[in-house]
């Protein structure tokens, strides 16, 4: 699903929505190395992951 809207997102001819895309892509590489690091670095990574969906939410509006 997130696959999905990142790829609609990035057909997007509007700069802010290829933006938003970018960001739901890093968002995503975070969670997955979040899930796949030590416990020690989840917390960065999830925080890092947060940040980069709320910054696609709030260029996608």
């Amino acid at each position: 699903m997130v696959e999905r809207a990142r790829d609609m997102l990035a057909g997007s001819s509007l700069s802010h929505l290829t933006h938003a895309s970018d960001e739901l892509d890093a968002a995503v590489t975070y969670l997955t190395d979040a899930l796949e690091t030590d416990p020690v670095h989840k917390k960065v990574l999830l925080a890092k992951a947060c940040a980069h969906l709320r910054d696609a939410i709030e260029t996608a509006s």
